[in-house]
């Protein structure tokens, strides 16, 4: 047997199952590479398109994808979440409607006349039909809504709709059509067009247009009035529809913003999903289910009470079986790494499969020997008979190799039946361990075996029911624990019984297990495998896209019902509405820059519609225009910061990040452009002054005004509405009192009064106000719909941070699970790996082995009830692995990798994780067995300090060999990473031959230690299993 099978103290191992390849492999496309990104915290950046039109554009002004596919999947995404604006728009429909009906009932409609009629009648059918829409909107009818055809239908129809009715209202309810008329709405309908209707902008935009014109054609054509009015009206169309498209740009680059992030997070939560189920395989197969979820549990927990936590169990009725490679180290010793570890692969791989046909829970593999246990952790009545078909099966496996490698190793299996303790102990190289009298016995049953036979117990024969003939084994005569267990063994002849015949699988389906050859490189699978990773990696995209739009389709409807108050919308929770008030709006400086060209545009109107502005006007809107402007330029100055002084610069981000004073800057921007206007009015109270007339255009500028305060996103719907509520007042007590003569006179040289005799009158300063209650109306409804917008937008962002922090955290908690199965720089190679790469993972290197034990823990040890039939006895044993595994995280021992615990006995390796340099020295390039060393030492001090602890006087027995070794994962599917070669078995040998307290090296290992400072004590020749007399030193501080 190896250096590194079990001692006499016992053992503990590993459980597999089958498990796929443990983690993705990094591979280079959109999915993985962003996904990384976002889990490092980077936000990935979609290229911009610089094809078309785009080429001509500037950067900032670029929207769309350069990949067809994203922008394919962004546009279905916006225009489903897109449908909900429709709302808004048929809401200002409404409330046009109401003005209307209003407007009918206090001017009068003359039923006998077909055309008003036919107004009267269309506008009460419209009302309905935009109610009915409403309605099947607000009642999430989401299925309805899904539907491709009435997502395109739908707004195109209520659009026409509405436009039916405004023109049919134009040319039939007034006499005469004035050239002034309806320009307040139809600013806010193409303002509405472009931001709210769910289609395409192009085709907004081409709608807004095209009403526009039609508008202006009617007036020209049917209007009464001057020319200036329909051209002062066009700009404020056009100006209109700028504002729109803007803010329409500003929405787009929100959610295309709100797109990526729920890219990366639905990215990263596909991957992380992946890695988890992956790992989680990986996980079960070292550890049985409610273990992995119990550790995984207390991972960060905080420990209470006086032990570390250990989560083993005792189980009765358990049949054990320990089988060795006989004249593996010969073999071995022939093979290149590479070479060896694919061999073991595919023996344990076999090995493994036979496992499960036969519900075989393997424990470890330690070196060459293979062991596992059946009946535990779930109980079976025939686990005796499985061991054995197992045992037998390995028999005729190893036949393969002996035949294949033209070499003398076989197989040598020993049984035992009884009682075990299972569980995981330590804190690192989690691996699930049996530890009992039993279980030592098993091992010696397998010592004591016959190379090529199944050597069983006599516990275990009497749970056989005869389904075996055997014949005496005498292992007594071979193994000196089985001797003193007064243990009568037997060696297995014939099968009387073949499986499944006797065991609880009759009548099921069997497994097949097809032989093939062990070292034959399968270059057809190899093919197969990387065609399947070639075919999956589309599908593999697509999946993710397919899920990537289903959750942002389900955002469609969205509400904030519970996470904020109904009436002012701020959230429920108080941290969460101080950072959404806190957040700077990305392209707040355009949207003031757009007000101040509101301010320019409307001067330019006034002057058009007027053809001058009397002294204070004039001063008015140059003061306005002067001073917005300065505001203009300081709100770009937190965006070109590198071109203006610090202090001016964080002097302007704190003013945009404190709500109140963002609120009385933009407040005063407000006041200063509306004083011009204001100003106007006071001074034009003369009725019979051409340059007051129409008057009603006063209104439509204050609309205009309106809309551009819309457009803000950096305040809350109702602090809009609080400004914009205060301007109608005062533009209506203007209306009504300082320029009620002036209205009135308009009404009268217009000839609208003349047909009023025989109805309520209803005169313009009073249609004026009411027009402007119900455009504020309306606002209200918009300014809300986007405040809505915005803070379900701010909550996906904090979702999207939150499910990437919890994506974070299940990686690291995965990794750190698959990092003690494996050492970390082993697994960051072996789970890295190409999916078609076939080659385990491998390498011959030189490195520092240590076997450190405690000899006397098996006297400490026993199952009577004082000590909870041992487990008691393994607490302890558990606190000094766990003690032993907290000196690795400390940095001074970072060459030192743990390679497993057997028993009472503590593996480790130095330098595998060390990158060598050909030109080091001898010194420098064994640095790391300096560190191996300080770390024995370091065990020495934690189990003293444990002793005095717990009033115990155990001692440590440390071997130290450096030398050549050959490391892998045996394992594809079921990884166990172990260490081979004649280092490995000296080292073994300079514990086993040792003494307690004293750390024994080799000669050639003393000679290279005193290089670093250490002194040696001769013991003298020691004779070493396999290598005969050596000469060996004890080390001393």
């Amino acid at each position: 047997m190896p250096a590194a099978s079990p001692s006499s103290e016992g053992n503990i191992g590993m459980i597999t199952l089958d498990v796929e390849r443990p983690m993705l492999p990094q591979k280079k496309n959109s999915l993985y590479a962003f996904a990384q990104k976002g889990l490092s915290g980077n936000e990935e950046q979609l290229q911009l398109s610089k094809s078309g039109v785009y080429r001509f554009m500037p950067e900032a002004c670029r929207s769309q994808y350069a990949d067809p596919q994203q922008e394919t999947l962004y546009k279905k995404y916006y225009t489903s979440q897109k449908q909900g604006d429709l709302v808004a728009f048929v809401m200002t429909a409404l409330c046009w409607q109401v003005y209307c009906a209003i407007f009918y009932a206090a001017r009068g409609l003359s039923l006998d006349n077909p055309k008003e009629l036919a107004a009267l009648v269309f506008l009460i059918m419209a009302f309905i039909v935009n109610c009915v829409v409403v309605g099947v909107y607000k009642l999430q009818a989401v299925e309805m809504r899904k539907q491709r055809l009435i997502k395109q239908v739908v707004p195109v129809a209520v659009f026409a709709l509405l436009y039916a009715n405004f023109f049919l209202d134009l040319a039939s309810t007034h006499r005469p059509l004035l050239k002034s008329v309806g320009v307040s709405f139809q600013m806010l309908f193409v303002y509405t067009t472009i931001t709210m209707l769910p289609l395409r902008l192009r085709y907004c935009a081409l709608l807004a247009t095209t009403s526009s014109v039609g508008v202006l054609l009617m007036h020209i054509l049917l209007g009464k009035g001057r020319n200036q009015e329909v051209a002062a009206a066009a700009v404020l169309y056009f100006c209109s529809m700028c504002l729109g498209v803007l803010e329409a740009f500003v929405a787009d680059k929100k959610q295309r913003r709100a797109f990526r992030q729920t890219r990366i997070s639905i990215a990263m939560k596909l991957v992380v999903e992946q890695q988890a189920l992956q790992q989680e395989r990986l996980l079960l197969a070292v550890l049985p289910k409610h273990l992995v979820s119990e550790i995984r549990h207390d991972m960060g927990a905080i420990v209470h009470g006086m032990f570390k936590k250990m989560y083993v169990t005792r189980y009765e009725n358990v049949s054990i079986l320990f089988a060795d490679i006989v004249g593996f180290t010969a073999l071995s010793a022939k093979c290149q790494a590479a070479e060896l570890v694919r061999l073991l692969n595919k023996l344990i791989a076999r090995f493994d499969k036979l496992s499960e046909k036969y519900h075989q829970l393997r424990i470890k593999i330690l070196g060459d020997c293979y062991y596992c246990i059946s009946g535990a952790p779930e109980p079976r009545a025939d686990h005796a008979v499985l061991c054995c078909h197992m045992g037998l099966s390995m028999v005729e496996a190893i036949q393969a190799v002996r035949e294949e490698t033209k070499s003398e190793v076989n197989m040598r299996v020993g049984i035992h039946t009884g009682s075990v303790l299972a569980g995981v102990m330590g804190q690192k190289q989690y691996a699930y361990d049996v530890y009992s009298k039993d279980t030592k016995l098993a091992n010696a049953m397998e010592s004591g075996g016959v190379p090529g036979r199944v050597h069983i117990s006599e516990k275990t024969l009497a749970c056989l029911n005869g389904e075996f003939e055997v014949e005496p084994g005498h292992g007594e005569q071979r193994n000196e624990d089985i001797r003193k267990a007064h243990l009568q063994t037997y060696l297995i002849s014939k099968v009387v019984k073949p499986f499944p015949e006797g065991t609880l699988d009759m009548g099921k389906a069997r497994i097949s297990i097809q032989a093939e050859p062990l070292l034959t490189a399968r270059r057809g699978s190899q093919r197969a495998r990387s065609e399947m990773a070639n075919h999956t990696e589309e599908p593999e995209e697509a999946r993710f896209n397919d899920r990537l739009l289903s959750a942002l389709i389900e955002r469609e409807g969205a509400t904030l019902k519970g996470k904020a108050n109904y009436v002012t919308l701020t959230f429920n929770d108080p941290e969460y509405e101080s950072q959404y008030l806190a957040m700077r709006e990305k392209h707040g400086p355009a949207l003031i820059t757009a007000n101040w060209l509101i301010i320019v545009f409307g001067c330019l109107a006034h002057g058009i519609l007027w053809d001058w502005f009397n002294v204070g006007t004039g001063v008015a809107y140059g003061l306005a225009i002067g001073l917005t402007g300065v505001m203009t330029c300081l709100s770009w100055v937190a965006v070109k910061s590198k071109s203006f002084p610090a202090p001016i610069v964080k002097c302007i981000r704190w003013t945009e990040t404190v709500a109140p004073f963002r609120f009385a800057w933009l407040a005063a921007f407000i006041v200063i452009a509306a004083v011009p206007e204001i100003a106007d009015r006071i001074a034009c109270t003369d009725p019979t002054s051409y340059h007051c007339h129409p008057p009603i255009f006063y209104m439509h500028l204050t609309t205009f005004l309106l809309l551009g305060i819309t457009a803000l996103m950096q305040f809350g719907h109702l602090h809009k509405m609080l400004i914009m509520g205060l301007l109608v007042i005062v533009h209506c007590v203007l209306t009504t009192v300082v320029q009620g003569e002036v209205f009135d006179k308009y009404d009268e040289t217009d000839g609208n009064i003349e047909h009023l005799d025989d109805y309520l009158a209803f005169k313009t300063k009073y249609a004026a106000c009411c027009m402007m209650v119900i455009i504020l109306v309306a606002l209200f409804w918009i300014n809300r719909y986007s405040e809505v917008t915005s803070r379900l937008l701010f909550i996906w962002k904090n979702e999207s941070d939150i499910q990437k922090d919890e994506a974070a955290d299940l990686r690291r908690k995965n990794e750190e699970l698959v990092y003690n199965i494996l050492p970390p720089h082993v697994a960051k190679v072996f789970l890295g790996r190409k999916g078609d790469d076939d080659e385990p993972f491998s390498q011959d290197t030189e490195a520092g082995v240590m076997f450190a034990s405690m000899p006397d823990f098996a006297e400490f040890y026993n199952e009577e009830s004082v000590a909870n039939q041992g487990i008691e006895c393994l607490r302890f044993l558990n606190e000094v692995i766990s003690d032993y595994d907290e000196l690795l995280n400390d940095p001074r021992f970072s060459a030192i990798t743990k390679i497993k615990t057997i028993g009472a006995t503590y593996m480790v390796a130095s330098g595998l994780n060390v990158i060598g340099n050909d030109e080091e020295s001898d010194v420098e390039r064994w640095r790391h067995l300096d560190t191996l060393v300080r770390f024995a030492f370091a065990l020495q001090d934690k189990l003293n300090q444990l002793n005095d602890q717990s009033f115990n006087q155990f001692q440590l027995r440390i071997g130290i060999m450096h030398g050549p070794i050959s490391a892998g994962v045996i394992g594809v599917r079921k990884p166990h990473f172990d260490i081979w070669g004649n280092t490995v078995n000296v080292a073994s040998r300079m514990e086993s031959t040792g003494s307690p307290s004293r750390i024994q090296v080799t000669e050639e290992t003393m000679l290279l230690l005193k290089n670093y400072g250490y002194n040696f004590e001769p013991r003298g020749m020691v004779y070493v299993k396999g290598k005969g007399e050596l000469n060996t030193f004890y080390l001393t501080k």
